[in-house]
């Protein structure tokens, strides 16, 4: 796979937020070394090249490095690389061997079944919303899930079963996690389906 300087950058980020492992990253690399030294700062290229792919004490200490990097050279907060950005990558087609990559790990999943029999706490509700609809590990609160809205890709169809349970239960979360969901389906411009039984 050849690159470009920009997608050396792409491909770092990438790397860093577990959308290619760190096998794939190596290939890409080594496949482009003269790139990856042009575009990278000679301490990154070299700390990039010496280290022990196998080693996660090697590892952990390069993407630290690489994320410090990505921060203070780009302005590239791993925060910004989501689910949505990878989508774009995919969509764009620019570089098809990395959209292929991206693609064995990235799907939208069709269908997706919440079911609500078992949930009777604020915390149980947000744990399986995470869960079932893979917002990231950070996302606490209602709050943190609409923040998310744009950077998780939804399923093409949700279900809620026993979603008269949960308004019983848990009305007010009830209510906001049905607010949530229609604007989620806004969001994908009336394309998400959302069954409440």
């Amino acid at each position: 796979m050849t690159c470009s300087v920009d997608e050396c950058i792409v491909i770092i980020s990438l790397y860093l937020r577990d959308y290619i492992n760190k096998e794939q990253f190596a290939d890409i690399v080594y496949s482009n070394l003269d790139v990856f030294e042009t575009a990278l700062r000679n301490d990154i290229f070299f700390s990039i090249i010496e280290t022990d792919f196998s080693c996660k004490d090697e590892r952990v200490k390069l993407d630290t490095k690489l994320t410090s990097y990505l921060f203070e050279c780009y302005n590239i907060s791993l925060d910004d690389i989501s689910d949505s950005y990878v989508e774009n990558i995919i969509q764009d087609r620019k570089n098809p061997i990395l959209c292929d990559m991206l693609g064995e790990k990235y799907v939208q999943k069709n269908e997706v079944t919440i079911d609500c029999s078992n949930i009777f706490s604020y915390d149980e509700l947000i744990e399986i919303v995470k869960s079932k609809l893979e917002f990231p590990i950070f996302c606490s609160n209602w709050d943190g899930i609409k923040d998310m809205l744009y950077d998780v890709l939804f399923p093409k169809k949700i279900i809620i079963t026993n979603w008269d349970l949960l308004k019983k239960r848990l009305p007010d979360d009830a209510l906001t996690f049905k607010d949530i969901l229609d604007k989620a389906i806004k969001i994908y411009n009336y394309q998400l389906i959302v069954e409440y039984h």
